[in-house]
């Protein structure tokens, strides 16, 4: 097996592996049993997931596997707005 497959194959804890072993509950339709001896989980985690991951589908959300990209900083233009108005105060 390369690393490709691997990544795919053995995800690591987390996320990946959370999402992993629901698809396989899910699209290839393995039995809990066989899903917790493949990730690593007991059943009753795997059928915790399943329940919490229904619940969130049947009320509209969607679930949280990926990370949300996260904004770079903010540019530094309220600072240099505020810093003439600051000086101004402060010398009073």
């Amino acid at each position: 097996m390369n690393e490709l497959e691997r990544f795919f194959l053995e995800p690591q804890k987390g996320l990946h592996s959370r999402y992993e072993a629901l698809r396989a509950l899910c699209v290839e339709k393995l039995p809990a049993d066989q899903v917790a001896k493949r990730f690593g989980y007991t059943v009753d985690t795997v059928n915790a997931m399943m329940r919490e991951f229904e619940k969130v589908i049947e009320s509209g959300g969607k679930p949280n596997f990926f990370l949300k990209p996260t904004l770079g900083a903010k540019p530094e233009t309220t600072q240099t707005d505020v810093k003439p108005v600051v000086i101004a105060v402060r010398k009073k």
